[in-house]
């Protein structure tokens, strides 16, 4: 991804990393395909912290490498993560594709192909067979269906919504 995208506003926009006002962990790369070329996590944290090999960002901030016993953006429910998107406005389609597998955001992704039958699945498939949609896609995180609406940046529940558990 370009630094645009991520460290600075674009016009209308909140920058994905200076938007993260939490301290969860969070994937080294976001999903664009069925797998990843790094896997891992990482999260913001005291400026005098080296833990794990992090490095200072800033006077007051460092970023250091997770464990698997660091808390997680894949541990919320959609849910808590589109809350979390909220506070800042930062864009619910960048968070859910750094916090939630590809399984789980795969209905975000269409293939290049039409030909590609993804009824066989996806292995042997890399990322170069799929494009983000253009419009709306469906995630679907511990029996939740939620569409992600890109233009508007909002989320509708439409099966197995925490008020209906």
């Amino acid at each position: 991804e370009k630094d645009t995208d991520l460290c600075r506003a674009q016009p209308g926009k909140v920058p994905f990393y200076p938007g993260q006002k939490h301290n969860l962990c969070m994937p080294f790369e976001k999903v664009t395909g069925p797998t990843k070329a790094n896997a891992g996590s990482w999260c913001y944290t005291w400026g005098d912290c080296a833990e794990n090999g992090g490095k200072q960002v800033s006077d007051w901030v460092s970023w250091k490498p997770c464990t698997e016993h660091d808390p997680q953006m894949l541990d919320l429910d959609p849910s808590e993560l589109i809350a979390e998107a909220h506070k800042t406005g930062v864009d619910i389609a960048d968070m859910v594709l750094r916090a939630y597998s590809w399984e789980e955001v795969q209905g975000m992704f269409e293939p290049v192909d039409k030909r590609i039958d993804l009824s066989k699945g996806t292995e042997g498939l890399g990322a170069a067979n799929f494009v983000r949609k253009q419009r709306n896609g469906r995630i679907n995180v511990r029996n939740q269906t939620w569409e992600i609406h890109e233009v508007t940046n909002s989320a509708i529940c439409l099966h197995g919504c925490p008020d209906q558990q």
